[in-house]
């Protein structure tokens, strides 16, 4: 399954903007304690991601077993980070 990375702590790998295992972001986006936008794109087998409107990741699945329905989920497991959600928007999306 998918992770769109949210993070600034400098230990971690994928950054803020990154699709875990599939695309790194190295950079540090967003500084600490700046609210900004996180674009989801979940569409057929491309998955993009955008940071304030900065496309961070176009991912294309090539994976034939890989689920293309599922669950959306919220996690945060780095305890440097914290992070508050104000308003989640979800959109379904003709194929």
């Amino acid at each position: 399954d998918y992770e769109a990375q949210i993070t600034n702590n400098p230990g971690q790998r994928y950054k803020t903007g990154s699709l875990q295992r599939h695309v790194q972001v190295d950079e540090l986006l967003v500084p600490a304690d700046t609210p900004f936008t996180y674009e989801i794109i979940a569409q057929g087998k491309r998955i993009q991601l955008l940071v304030n409107g900065k496309k961070t990741a176009d991912f294309m699945e090539t994976r034939r077993d890989q689920r293309s329905q599922g669950h959306i989920a919220l996690q945060h497991y780095d305890d440097i980070t914290t992070v508050h959600f104000s308003k989640i928007e979800i959109k379904e999306l003709k194929e």
